[in-house]
């Protein structure tokens, strides 16, 4: 046996299928159900031409609520089309993505990683509609439960407006500030 070790520089979607895979395989003893899929749901706006994630830039306070769940840093890769087999946007004439909300829906529980809205479609209640078409979502797979994890500043005081109460919270998260992590009954 020949064993090596590799730190992996940034995140790559096969490494992390794979280890997800070995977890999934030991799980199959423990669990009553290894039923997982993931979802995700986007907000479009028509009018602007379709294209990859928009630019990383920092946020002002003055961009208003930042309606993320989960880890805001993480983004998918931007297709410039010269990888192909790949689709995005541009492919299929679609209008730009604005904001959106996936996660994992496993056995009975939503866990939902990122909702996010871009800063100039906020206060339209994009966010809203999302959580709840990803609620009717889960509940039409026989979900009861929704898991959700967010920052001090992201959406802390957000989703107790719509039924999510706070179960745990880390102080000095991750130098200085929070993370709140919530659940609903479905």
């Amino acid at each position: 046996m020949n064993i090596r070790i590799d730190n992996l520089p940034g995140p790559n979607e096969f490494e992390r299928q794979c280890i997800r895979r070995i977890l999934q395989r030991y799980n199959l003893a423990h669990f009553e159900t290894t039923d997982e899929r993931d979802f995700t749901i986007v907000a479009r706006d028509d009018e602007l031409p379709a294209g990859g994630p928009l630019p990383l830039e920092p946020e002002t306070a003055e961009d208003g609520l930042f309606g993320y769940a989960g880890d805001g840093n993480r983004s998918g890769h931007t297709d410039d089309d010269g990888d192909a087999g790949t689709p995005d946007a541009d492919d299929y004439g679609l209008g730009r993505i604005i904001g959106g909300i996936y996660g994992t829906i496993f056995g009975q529980w939503l866990e939902i990683d990122v909702l996010a809205i871009d800063p100039a479609h906020r206060r339209q209640h994009l966010g809203e509609q999302l959580l709840k078409q990803a609620e009717d979502t889960a509940r039409a797979h026989g979900c009861r439960h929704c898991l959700l994890y967010t920052f001090g500043f992201q959406g802390k005081d957000y989703y107790p407006r719509f039924g999510y109460r706070e179960v745990f919270h880390i102080e000095g998260y991750p130098i200085t500030g929070t993370e709140h992590w919530f659940v609903k009954d479905l």
